[in-house]
């Protein structure tokens, strides 16, 4: 009616196209304009239409896409760069931005040398050479700030090229990894420095997941168990193995049982290498738990405390050598002030006497006899002097490996007599340890003495001794055993091992077997118990090391 032309590009209609109420949407480039008769009057409207409802949706989808992209681009973690054939700076998004400090405006336009220091640029030029030759790689790259911090960044750099193959720029994501490489370098030498503590306080380190089962051990645990890395993976089985046989059970109550509660642990024990080596070690362990209070990993470390084990071992050692010395010079005191100086006297007294010509000639003469029981008394207890010193003198003797039945049955042989007079049995039983090696006349001595000793004070009716052998801790334990007459240990137990010391005086002896038994096994390194009770016998445990 007016005749003003209506036109619009891109309109949107909602159109029920086939009248059956299904809307469907249309972008339509529409015109509306009045056509006149010849009189110039308004007859009616031409209307124009093109549908471009499938390009306005293809724009649509790809602005949506791009601004996607860019949302993507501009919120990255990485920094985005992107260079012409130039090498010059077409693009940079945020991040890039926040790292090297510059603005998108500063940085437009300028080529990646101008970021880098001398050295930098030497290498940048190489690598844009390596970008127009097609090559795509990841590496380090060093920049320079706006503020002139120097960084370290990873990038990863991809060639562009256009539909000719013509290399038009490169692509580059980012990365700033200078704090990471930092607090590398300090792990680094964190661990350097773990190392070289564990190298010198011996002490190696593992941890368990106990989800996974996965096992990881230090280098210096598997020195510590000589054990090459390369060779085995680590595993509990594998390091049971390793526990010294003897120590197994101290393990199982002081390690194992804790472990099956989830408990921490701290304990000494041995390990008995592959090599043949014995080492001892401390071991200590915790657990750690998560929010709800179940196990989730156990650490721990050990340590190689042999060294230190040794020398305790050889202290100890010591100290009882000491304590044994002092015990010996008491019994030469007590020998000294008790057996030596009454029979010096008598001979001192009876020589006066003998020398004195106011005691009449028969008198004299029945001193003679005294004197000379006086002199044998003397040459007996220097004797027996004699022998106790022959016992520090002979632990220089060369060790040999002996078979204790073949001792005894040599032992038997001699005092063959004595078991048929008295109708002795001996029983011995060597199958748990028969061989041992160490001084032949040490341990002759210590088997004659307490088997004679054991006839001498034998039962009144059937005599028995039994003798057997037992493996123990590194060592052997020798257990003799007899029905004999036995002593009251609660009134006697201070001077068993004592020298002249007897509980039976109707018994011919002098006392001084047991004391000669217990100094040879300690010389030997060893230790003797006794168990008696009065006329129900007596049992000896003696110990000696390997």
């Amino acid at each position: 009616n007016t005749g003003n032309t209506f036109s619009a590009n891109e309109m949107l209609l909602h159109v029920d196209k086939n009248g059956q109420g299904v809307v469907e949407i249309f972008y339509l480039n529409l015109m509306y304009q009045a056509y006149r008769n010849s009189n110039n009057d308004i007859e009616g409207v031409f209307f124009f239409a093109v549908n471009v409802t499938e390009q306005v949706l293809s724009r649509k989808k790809i602005e949506d896409s791009e601004k996607q992209y860019r949302m993507i681009v501009e919120t990255a973690q990485e920094g985005i760069w992107v260079i012409d054939e130039e090498n010059r700076t077409v693009f940079v998004n945020k991040k890039m931005t926040e790292i090297l400090e510059y603005t998108q405006e500063e940085m437009m336009g300028k080529t990646n040398l101008y970021f880098k220091d001398e050295e930098g640029q030497k290498a940048a030029l190489i690598n844009f050479a390596r970008r127009k030759s097609g090559i795509a790689e990841t590496f380090e790259s060093t920049f320079i700030t706006k503020s002139g911090r120097h960084i370290i960044t990873k990038k990863s750099t991809n060639p562009l090229f256009d539909e000719n193959g013509t290399y038009k720029g490169t692509l580059a994501m980012v990365t700033d990894v200078t704090e990471s490489r930092k607090i590398e370098k300090k792990l680094i030498t964190s661990e350097a420095s773990l190392k070289e503590a564990q190298v010198l306080a011996q002490i190696g380190n593992w941890e368990i997941d106990l989800k996974t089962k996965k096992q990881l051990w230090s280098d210096e645990l598997y020195k510590i168990l000589g054990l090459d890395k390369e060779e085995v993976s680590p595993s509990t089985k594998l390091y049971r193995s390793l526990i010294h046989p003897d120590d197994v059970s101290l393990v199982e109550e002081k390690i194992i049982k804790p472990v099956r509660q989830f408990k921490g642990y701290a304990c000494e024990y041995r390990l008995l290498l592959k090599s043949g080596h014995v080492k001892y070690v401390y071991a200590e362990s915790k657990f750690e738990f998560d929010e709800k209070n179940q196990p989730i990993r156990v650490y721990g470390v050990l340590q190689d405390i042999t060294v230190q084990k040794l020398a305790e071992i050889e202290r100890t050692i010591m100290v009882n050598d000491l304590i044994q010395r002092n015990k010996a010079l008491e019994q030469f005191n007590y020998i000294v002030s008790h057996n030596l100086r009454a029979p010096i006297a008598n001979i001192l007294g009876f020589s006066n006497a003998l020398n004195d010509k106011t005691y009449p000639e028969n008198i004299r003469e029945e001193f003679l006899p005294r004197l000379i029981t006086s002199v044998s008394k003397l040459d007996e207890v220097t004797r027996d002097l004699n022998d106790i010193l022959l016992v520090k003198q002979k632990i220089n003797e060369v060790k040999e490996e002996l078979s204790l039945s073949k001792m005894v049955q040599n032992i038997k042989v001699s005092i063959q007599h004595l078991m048929d007079q008295y109708k002795v049995d001996i029983h011995a039983d060597f199958t748990e340890v028969d061989k041992l090696m160490s001084i032949k006349t040490f341990i002759h001595s210590i088997f004659y003495n307490l088997i004679t000793n054991s006839i001498k004070y034998r039962s009144p009716k059937k005599p028995l001794i039994e003798i057997r052998s037992h493996k123990v801790s590194s060592g052997i334990q020798l257990v003799f055993s007899d029905n004999g007459l036995g002593f009251d240990l609660n009134k006697n137990k201070d001077n068993v091992f004592g020298l002249y010391k007897r509980f039976h005086r109707n018994i011919e002896g002098k006392g001084i077997g047991l004391f000669m038994t217990k100094s040879q096994i300690e010389t030997l390194g060893g230790n003797i118990q006794v168990w008696s009770e009065l006329n129900k016998g007596t049992t000896f445990k003696i110990y000696l090391p390997y």
